[in-house]
Formats: C-alpha cells, structure tokens, sequence
C-alpha cells in the first residue's frame, strides 16, 4: 500500500510584500505523485488524437467496402473535430452523442 504525507502550510504575506517566484519554485519541488499526473496528462493528450489519425490513414482502404470515396469521408473529419471542441468547450457530457 503506497502512503502519501501531504502537508499543508498556509501562511498569509501583508499586501504590500512581494513575492519571488523563482524562490518558490525552488523551495517546493514537484511531488512524485504530481509527476505521474503530469506523465499521464501527457500520455493522455498523445492518445487524444489517435482515433481521427487512425480513421485518416484507413479511410482510403475502407471506402471501397463502404461504396464511398474518400473525399466523402469528409463530412466525418469535419464533424469528430467539431464535437472534440464541443466537448472542451462544454464537458464532455452535453457533447455525447448516443450511438
């Protein structure tokens, strides 16, 4: 079982002071937890694309099955992108489209 300390130190500084971010930084450094959550927001937002480059690279082979051209496979480029920017936009509930 992994444990984690967390640690909460809340100091308030007069209004008129400053403060050196620089410092700061160097004074907490990132957390393993926070570096696995930065690791797999990264994996996440390579893997966020896969899905409209698969369906590129395998539209051309899949249109002759279908009885499409590729160039018809446009409407559905156009219309993943379009609710990908719904999604972000709103949430991703409000965007889901029931298959």
């Amino acid at each position: 079982m992994v444990s984690y300390e967390v640690r909460t130190v809340v100091k308030l500084m007069p209004a008129s002071s400053s403060v050196n971010i620089t410092e700061l930084i160097d004074r907490c450094p990132l957390s393993p937890l926070q570096i696995r959550i930065i690791v797999l927001c990264g994996l996440m937002a390579l893997l966020d694309g896969f899905d409209i480059l698969a369906i590129g690279i395998s539209a051309p082979a899949i249109a002759g099955p279908l009885h499409v051209t590729p160039n018809q496979f446009g409407f559905l480029f156009s219309e993943h992108n379009a609710q990908s920017s719904l999604r972000s936009a709103t949430g991703m509930r409000m965007a889901k489209v029931p298959s």
